[in-house]
This record gives C-alpha cells, sequence and structure tokens, in this order.
C-alpha cells in the first residue's frame, strides 16, 4: 500500500520506493506472466506480458500487482484487465462507494489512480449544491494508514484514527463547507471545519477550525496549523457524471467526492 501511494506521489521518491520495495517478502513469479501488465515504476514502459525470469519477485499481497528486483532497480507491474476499454468516468463511477471507509485494495487503487490519470482535466465546473462524501484520494495519508491499522487490532494506531466520512457541503449561493470527524485515544472526538466559497471552478477555503471534545465539555481552536497548511491551495473541481467531482490540488494529488442523501 505504502508502495503505491509512493509511486502515486506528485513528485515520486525512487530512494523511498526502494526501501519499500525492499521490506516485502520474497514470491514466486506471478502467474500467468503472459497477460497484458502495466509497469507502474518506473512509468513509461509500454504495457504487455511480463519477462519470463523466475527471481527477483516480491510479495506485494495482491496477485494484480508485482513487484521484482533486476540488479539494483525496482519495477512495480499491474494487471491492465479492462479497463482500458472503458471511459474513465465510468471506472470511476463504478469504483465509487461512499459506504467504504478507506479503499484498502491494492488493485482497487490502482484501478482508480489508472482511471484518474486518463480523466481529462476539461474545463474546471461548478460542483451541483448538495451534499457530498469523500470516497478516494490518490494517496494514502496518515489518518488512513492508522485507520487501517486499527481496523486490524493495531494498539498504537488508536492513538488517532479517522471516524466517518469526510463529509461535503456545497449551498445554491456559493458557500461550501467541508468536515473531518477523528478520534484520539480511541474516545476523544476532534471536529475540523472548512469553510469556504466557490468561484467558477474553484473551491476556495477561507478559514478552519477544530473543535477537541464534546459539544458541552470541549474547546475550540480557530485556524489549526495542519489544516491551515492545506485550505491555501484552491481545489480545481472537475464534475463527472451526475454525482461524483474529482478535485485536483496543485502538489498533493487528487481527491473524489460522491452526491449522498442530505
Amino acid at each position: 500500500m505504502r508502495c503505491l501511494a509512493a509511486i502515486a506521489a506528485p513528485t515520486p521518491n525512487a530512494t523511498e520506493i526502494a526501501e519499500l520495495a525492499e521490506a516485502l517478502p520474497p514470491a514466486p513469479a506471478p502467474e500467468p506472466a503472459d497477460e497484458a501488465w502495466e509497469q507502474l515504476w518506473p512509468a513509461g514502459a509500454p504495457d504487455g506480458p511480463l519477462e519470463a525470469k523466475r527471481s527477483g519477485w516480491r510479495d506485494a499481497g495482491d496477485d494484480a500487482v508485482a513487484v521484482r528486483r533486476e540488479g539494483a532497480a525496482w519495477k512495480v507491474f499491474a494487471r491492465q484487465g479492462d479497463d482500458a476499454a472503458r471511459p474513465p468516468g465510468s471506472v470511476l463511477a463504478e469504483l465509487a462507494d461512499p459506504t467504504r471507509p478507506v479503499v484498502e485494495g491494492l488493485f482497487a487503487r490502482v484501478r482508480w489512480s489508472r482511471a484518474l490519470r486518463r480523466l481529462d482535466d476539461g474545463a474546471a465546473a461548478a460542483a451541483a449544491p448538495g451534499r457530498y462524501s469523500f470516497v478516494f484520494r490518490d494517496y494514502v495519508n496518515s489518518e488512513e494508514l492508522s485507520g487501517m491499522a486499527a481496523a486490524r487490532g493495531c494498539g498504537t494506531a488508536l492513538l488517532f484514527y479517522g471516524d466517518g466520512k469526510t463529509r461535503l457541503d456545497v449551498a445554491p449561493d456559493g458557500r461550501v463547507s467541508l468536515r473531518e470527524r477523528f478520534r484520539l485515544l480511541s474516545f476523544l472526538p476532534l471536529t475540523i471545519r472548512w469553510t469556504g466559497e466557490q468561484a467558477g471552478g474553484e473551491f476556495r477555503w477561507t478559514a478552519t477550525e477544530a473543535r477537541l471534545g464534546w459539544r458541552w465539555l470541549g474547546r475550540t481552536f480557530d485556524r489549526p496549523a495542519p489544516a491551515e497548511r492545506l485550505r491555501r491551495e484552491p481545489w480545481r473541481c472537475r464534475p463527472v457524471g451526475d454525482d461524483l467531482l474529482v478535485f485536483r490540488r496543485s502538489g498533493v494529488g487528487a481527491l473524489v467526492f460522491k452526491a449522498v442523501a442530505c
């Protein structure tokens, strides 16, 4: 998971990718190797069957993703599947599931990233008024890693993890708000709210606040530093179909939200 996240970063770090690949356990060669595979890292190689070499493979935890060492270099592959023959918007619509807290499957994340790469950015456009729920980001942040670990019973991950889906509200007058919820020490709620406005096809965030504790007992912090660092860059909005919003953020990556009933 972290290896794929490093590859999908706006500026992939070759040293980090090599270290993460090195930590994977040995594995036999993928079968069948004669299917069409995409080379995810290093990018740019043509799709095709894997080379008939039987050593150097590592276990990526998913039979649709393959990692191999060739000399001092590492290569990462993923099965091509049939997504290339479909419109990217159709693939995104199939994958978007607002009931799933985090997309954990390696091949599912590969399919998401492929579809987002193929999606024509087109002209930025305003989002329709309504409520949207987060469904995917093309990188893995610390909150998602903690949530995955907490779901597997890792005690240290319970110190901080996401609590429910991030919610985005778009008002008819152009005002926008975002709410994120977390848990500290597995019981103490932390809510972060963003507010702003949409101007044409951009979301511009003007203020953030964090609430630690409950409505009747807690403390509110204006402009918490982590949220302030992220809110400065506008989000470029690309509606896809009737109910998906793809946001591109300079130097950070893409976020996808799906319309839900209020």
